[in-house]
């Protein structure tokens, strides 16, 4: 597993559900162990596709603006539904965030190791505060939108800068 604050990802987290009904740990926070069944199917999905997202721009760790890509990406989704309510383009929005992603610093070449994703610190805040979150709801699981909130409580540079865009 990989570390940084109190998350810990293992190397295929995402992958874990596909391949076995057994439940796995897919976070550790706290000393505190998080099954698959923890996060709900649609913030597992958010997860792996920001895993995969970081993964794509070479990146050394999933940032807050790979989660804030994921979860607006999915034109289906809650959080695309949310943002049309409040008057804002998904669109534009998912534009934007692109742009802040590719900003990142990447790393490729023979010392790159492609199984080791780290979370950042900033991630790290984002994740705990929707933790916090679903558990004052009382919710048995942290969905899109707790992850959502957790990003706007807690925005790094990026997701500012993705959220502050003229309507």
């Amino acid at each position: 597993m990989n570390k940084i604050g109190r998350w810990e990802l293992s190397k295929s987290a995402c992958n874990i559900k596909k391949r076995s009904k057994r439940k796995k740990i897919l976070f550790i926070v706290g000393g505190k162990r998080y099954e698959c069944a923890k996060i709900n199917e649609k913030s597992l999905e958010a997860v792996e596709a920001a895993q995969n997202y970081s993964r794509e721009l070479e990146n050394m760790q999933i940032e807050q603006i790979h989660l804030f890509w994921a979860l607006v990406q999915d034109q289906e989704g809650l959080i695309p539904q949310l943002l049309i309510k409040m008057n804002l383009d998904p669109k534009q929005i998912l534009a934007v965030a692109e742009t802040e992603a590719k900003k990142l610093p990447g790393v490729s070449g023979p010392g790159r190791e492609m199984d080791k994703i780290y979370i950042s610190q900033n991630l790290d805040r984002a994740l705990t505060a929707a933790e916090k979150k679903a558990d004052s709801m009382k919710d048995d699981y942290i969905s899109v939108e707790h992850l959502f909130w957790g990003l706007l409580e807690h925005p790094d540079a990026t997701v500012k800068s993705s959220r502050s865009m003229p309507h």
